[in-house]
């Protein structure tokens, strides 16, 4: 027959989240969607600090841009390093220019940095996804994929909450801020997963 049904693997009522890799994996994609969190609501708190609602959706939009063309050429380039160690290399880079919007004042200064910032995001949610693939055992496939979406889901909303409370009480600096601890956490978090052993 041209179909044969899968031997039975033993299942654990944790499924996924019985594997530390994973966890760590899923803690580091909350951490690093909590920056994106951050930097959306980020840009149009300094949109309207700087007295130009504008460059809010401007900021996003160069931002997503940058993350467009980040996405193409990751996807060009054929990497042989494992991505449990790409992971934390593509994070700790994105932080740079994450920290790189605090002193910036002018909504022109502050587009390249969008940029930049951007430039990063689809190399790392595509590591991301890689990874979950490859760390996920197959009976766990679609679990590890629901948890993968629910870290993502959450992290920006969490991100989107604290930094719209911070811009109310610090201005745009307190959303990127916070956008830029959350992307350390997101590195150090896949650091340690890079040292995790299978």
């Amino acid at each position: 027959a041209w179909w044969t049904r899968p031997e039975t693997a033993q299942r654990r009522l944790l499924g996924p989240l019985h594997d530390r890799r994973l966890l760590a994996l899923f803690a580091a994609t909350f951490a690093l969607t909590m920056a994106f969190g951050g930097i959306e609501v980020g840009y149009p708190g300094f949109g309207r600090a700087v007295g130009e609602d504008a460059w809010g959706p401007a900021l996003i939009a160069i931002c997503s841009i940058g993350s467009a063309i980040g996405g193409l050429v990751y996807g060009g380039l054929h990497l042989r390093a494992p991505l449990a160690r790409q992971l934390p290399v593509a994070m700790a880079v994105m932080a740079v220019p994450f920290v790189a919007h605090l002193p910036v004042s002018s909504p022109w200064g502050l587009a390249p940095v969008a940029f930049l910032a951007g430039a990063m995001i689809a190399p790392a949610m595509t590591i991301v996804s890689l990874l979950v693939a490859e760390i996920a055992p197959p009976q766990y496939a679609t679990e590890a994929f629901t948890w993968s979406a629910t870290a993502i889901v959450t992290g920006l909303g969490a991100g989107m909450t604290v930094s719209g409370m911070l811009v109310e009480s610090h201005g745009p600096n307190g959303a990127f801020a916070w956008a830029s601890a959350s992307a350390l956490a997101a590195s150090i978090l896949a650091f340690a997963l890079s040292r995790m052993r299978p």
